[in-house]
């Protein structure tokens, strides 16, 4: 979806489990925004990412949820700053090149993804999650708005068990035709 206002145009993909007032997601993002400018990110829950040109200060920002469900890439090429979420579709137009970065096949290989902001290909990087990027005059900045926290108590476990009940409920609400197929890997053993 896209909203635009006299200061902000935004485009935005996502769910948000946020009570939206009546709103869609894009018009209730962009309402945060324009209230509380980026500090109102850690509140914003549920899956998304979106992209924001900021008029009012000519800024580019693009942000991913807490744990980054949707990616994002950036890379810049001839002094243009491009943003994906389709890096197949940049190389197929040859906007840029699919070259290969070897410590990101290396994770790859031995942990099935490349670890920290790194993509599979030389000069992308990947927004990741609980992060947001800024494109201006002054160049391109990549923030940290969201951590996860743990603090080791045991007892914790209870609400990790009520808040994937939530979770589990609202999913079977919404598709009351869900299945749950576990395979023994890591995963399934943590469910």
């Amino acid at each position: 979806a896209s909203i635009s206002s006299a200061d902000r145009t935004l485009l935005f993909y996502g769910e948000l489990y946020n009570d939206l007032g009546g709103r869609d997601e894009a018009e209730y993002v962009i309402g945060m925004l324009a209230q509380q400018g980026l500090q109102c990110l850690p509140d914003i829950n549920g899956p998304f990412s979106f992209a924001l040109w900021d008029n009012i200060k000519k800024e580019f920002i693009v942000a991913t949820d807490r744990l980054g469900r949707f990616p994002l890439f950036y890379f810049i090429t001839d002094d243009v700053v491009g943003v994906t979420t389709d890096l197949d579709a940049c190389f197929s137009a040859g906007i840029c090149r699919a070259s290969l970065l070897h410590e990101s096949v290396i994770d790859l290989l031995t942990i099935g993804f490349p670890l920290g902001d790194k993509a599979m290909f030389e000069g992308i990087k990947r927004v990741t999650g609980g992060k947001y990027v800024t494109v201006s005059s002054t160049g391109i900045k990549e923030y940290s708005y969201w951590q996860p926290t743990f603090n080791g108590h045991k007892n914790n476990v209870s609400q990790l068990i009520d808040t994937f009940e939530v979770c589990t409920k609202r999913a079977i609400q919404r598709y009351p035709k869900s299945a749950a197929t576990l395979s023994g890997g890591w995963d399934s053993r943590a469910t």
